[in-house]
């Protein structure tokens, strides 16, 4: 179960990496990479809310996934 969930959570985090930066660097015309930026402060800003809304038990299992 282990693996599986950093599988999971490796998987879901890269491609969400790749479509949103892609996204984002299409519409600005930057030298600074600013759609990998967003993503990682995005995806910060979400897995801490996530973390903070389950139960203890569940915290646990969520640090494989993160």
């Amino acid at each position: 179960m282990k693996y599986f969930l950093i599988l999971i959570g490796g998987a879901t985090g890269a491609l969400c990496r790749v479509l949103i930066s892609e996204v984002i660097e299409r519409a600005q015309f930057l030298f600074f990479p600013l759609g990998i930026f967003s993503v990682n402060i995005f995806g910060c800003f979400l897995l801490g809310i996530l973390i903070n809304l389950m139960g203890p038990n569940m915290k646990k299992s969520m640090n494989l996934f993160c």
